[in-house]
């Protein structure tokens, strides 16, 4: 799968999500990309998966008929991503086409 890793994530989480081809916007340019472009820029781009912890996003961008789906962590702390690195790639693997899902971990044990 081709994931995109916005400005606000670790760039860690590439080697975390083996098996898929991560970016990271800062490395392809997009790092001043503003949010309600920058969906739609990685879904014109083969981009099938968006992580952000940017809860704003998922009510600034219409969903309805997108390729691309949303996906929002619960933080960016690069120690908390690396533990709940498999919640994170589970969302990955189970998305689907205009899908939003939002991983959250702190009510939960490692």
């Amino acid at each position: 799968m081709k994931v995109l890793l916005d400005n606000n994530m670790p760039k860690t989480l590439r080697k975390l999500l083996k098996g898929h081809v991560v970016m990271h916007c800062f490395d392809i340019g997009w790092a001043l990309v503003p949010d309600e472009r920058l969906l739609p820029l990685a879904e014109a781009n083969g981009y099938q998966v968006l992580i952000t912890i940017d809860k704003k996003m998922r009510d600034q961008i219409n969903h309805a008929n997108r390729k691309i789906s949303l996906i929002v962590v619960e933080n960016n702390s690069r120690k908390q991503v690396r533990l709940a690195y498999e919640r994170i790639r589970r969302a990955v693997e189970t998305s689907t086409p205009g899908s939003y899902e939002y991983v959250e971990w702190s009510a939960s044990r490692f």
